[in-house]
């Protein structure tokens, strides 16, 4: 009988400090809660056969306990075609303290890396992964909230070997109900 009560208390106990690291998981996760949801990119691009093209981001919890969100990076296109680019995961990591980041694109590369907090406002995700040809590639994504239904981010790029960023791409996000190619979006 007393092996039954010590039992049921440990698994209790082991039950409770689950649910209070879940709890603290998801709080620390806060600061990209923003970014949950659709979101479409106000400029748009050409594509490499000439079509007309929008960025588009959606974030969603990945888990029930919202400690895990899945990001899907794709291409809208003016003719209706939604192509995905690239998914990745954001989570808490309780060994390094912080959020961190594993994405991946649909032709085989891979990144890896962790996400700053600036400020209430500004948000930084540092990863590398191999670039064209396998070459590493460090990089930098500052979003910038403007309020909750937009923001903005700026992407800068460092070759392995290299010690000067160069910023390649600015985005500006509008929250979005439907993806789908919009070229009168407001931003």
């Amino acid at each position: 009988m007393n092996r039954l009560i010590c039992v049921t208390f440990l698994l209790l106990f082991t039950f409770q400090n689950s649910i209070s690291a879940q709890k603290k998981s998801s709080e620390k996760l806060k600061p990209i809660a923003f970014q949950i949801g659709k979101w479409l990119a106000a400029d748009i691009q050409k594509s490499k056969d000439g079509r007309k093209l929008q960025f588009g981001y959606e974030l969603q919890w990945f888990d029930h306990n919202k400690t895990i969100a899945k990001m899907t990076i794709t291409g809208i296109f003016d003719d209706g075609e939604i192509r995905i680019f690239w998914e990745g995961f954001k989570n808490w990591n309780a060994e390094e303290n912080r959020i961190v980041y594993s994405g991946f694109s649909k032709d085989g590369r891979i990144a890896q890396g962790h996400i700053e907090i600036e400020s209430n406002k500004v948000l930084k995700t540092l990863y590398s992964g191999n670039g064209p040809g396998g070459k590493k590639v460090f990089i930098e994504d500052i979003a910038t909230i403007i309020d909750t239904n937009h923001y903005t981010t700026v992407t800068r790029i460092r070759m392995d070997g290299q010690t000067a960023w160069q910023t390649v791409n600015t985005d500006r996000w509008v929250r979005i109900d439907n993806q789908r190619f919009n070229d009168n979006l407001k931003f």
